[in-house]
């Protein structure tokens, strides 16, 4: 919970134009070329912007379990930041 609310986020605006999807079930898009932002915002209190969104946060010591039964479901999905997880090895 300290690094959400350490977090300091911020949200830049591009020429959409410029971008093309490249996955999207993953909501991946890309750009071939050097792109600059039209502008740059901090995001602020990252709780506070999911509780006003009604965005349901969960903190869990272990992926795993979720990332097992998501892909049993046969749903698309991804975890860009799986790589961060605690390696299966080593939960307990």
């Amino acid at each position: 919970m300290d690094r959400v609310r350490d977090c300091r986020l911020y949200a830049y605006k591009f020429d959409s134009s410029l971008f093309r999807l490249k996955l999207a079930d993953a909501g991946y898009w890309v750009a071939q070329c050097e792109v600059k932002p039209m502008s740059v915002r901090p995001v602020g209190d990252l709780l506070a912007r999911h509780a006003e969104a009604e965005i349901e946060l969960r903190i869990v010591q272990n992926l795993w379990p979720l990332i097992d039964k998501i892909m049993a479901s046969g749903l698309e999905f991804s975890i860009i930041r799986k790589r961060n997880a605690v390696p299966r090895a080593a939960v307990t």
